[in-house]
C-alpha cells in the first residue's frame, strides 16, 4: 500500500503556473505536462467541436427512445375525464333547462325548441312532452296571442276576433254563432254615439223624470203652489 506522502509528491509538478499554461493552450515541458495538455485538448474537441451527423442522429434516436419508454408522469398529471356521449347529453340538457326553466317540463316552449329538449331528455330516460304532445291549454293560449298580435286586425274587429278565439273551448255550450248579431256591423250602422243619445239605438235619450212621490217642480216661495201649466194663486185670495 502506497503512503499518502508519496501521492502528495506526485501532485507537486501541477503547480498553478503549469495549469494556467495548459488552459492557455500551451504544452509545458515534462511528461506530466504533456499528458495534461493532451487531455485538455481532447476534452475541448469533444465539447466545443460539432459532432458528425451520424453520431448526432444516434444521440437523438436514443433520447426519443428513452422518452417514449418513460411515458408521462401520471402521479402528477390530473386525471382527465372523457366526454362520453351520455355526459355530453347531460351537459346539453342542463344548459337547456337553465335557459328555459320549467317551460320545457310544461311543454310551453316553441315547437322546435320543445322537440330538441325532449329528444335530449329521452336519451337520459326522461319523458318530456314534445310539440305533438303539447297540452290543449298551451296551444289555445298561443292561438289567442297570435290573434292579439295580428297587425291586420284593428279596433272592434280585433277585439271580436280575440274574444272568439278565447271562447272557442266553451262555444259548444253557447248559442249558435249564426244567431248572434255582429256588434261591429251594428256600430257601423248607428255611427258614433253622441252626447244625449242612447248607446243601444242611437235615438235621443229620454228624461226618466223624478222618483215616485217627488213633485216635478219645487213649491213656490210663500207657500203658494200651482199646477204645471195652470194659473198661479195669489197670496190671501180664496
Amino acid at each position: 500500500m502506497r503512503r499518502v506522502v508519496d501521492s502528495w509528491g506526485e501532485m507537486d509538478p501541477f503547480t498553478p503556473q503549469l495549469l494556467e499554461q495548459v488552459l492557455a493552450g500551451a504544452t509545458p515541458e515534462g511528461r506530466e505536462g504533456e499528458r495534461l495538455a493532451a487531455l485538455v485538448r481532447e476534452l475541448r474537441a469533444d465539447l466545443l467541436e460539432e459532432p458528425p451527423a451520424d453520431l448526432a442522429m444516434r444521440h437523438v434516436a436514443a433520447m426519443v427512445a428513452a422518452a417514449s419508454e418513460a411515458g408521462p408522469d401520471r402521479s402528477r398529471r390530473p386525471t382527465m375525464r372523457t366526454l362520453t356521449p351520455r355526459r355530453a347529453a347531460v351537459l346539453a340538457l342542463a344548459a337547456a333547462m337553465t335557459l328555459t326553466g320549467g317551460l320545457a317540463w310544461a311543454g310551453a316552449l316553441p315547437p322546435a325548441a320543445q322537440d330538441a329538449v325532449a329528444g335530449v331528455a329521452s336519451h337520459l330516460g326522461l319523458d318530456l312532452p314534445s310539440s305533438d304532445d303539447r297540452p290543449e291549454a298551451a296551444d289555445h293560449g298561443r292561438e289567442v296571442s297570435e290573434v292579439a298580435h295580428d297587425p291586420n286586425l284593428e279596433g272592434c274587429e280585433k277585439g271580436q276576433a280575440v274574444a272568439a278565439v278565447a271562447s272557442e273551448p266553451s262555444q259548444a255550450h253557447r248559442q249558435d254563432p249564426s244567431d248572434r248579431r255582429d256588434p261591429c256591423a251594428a256600430q257601423d250602422e248607428r255611427g258614433p254615439v253622441g252626447l244625449g243619445q242612447d248607446a243601444g239605438t242611437g235615438a235621443p235619450a229620454q228624461d226618466p223624470g223624478p222618483p215616485e212621490g217627488v213633485p216635478a217642480q219645487p213649491p213656490a216661495l210663500g207657500g203658494a203652489t200651482h199646477a204645471p201649466g195652470g194659473p198661479r194663486a195669489a197670496d190671501g185670495e180664496a
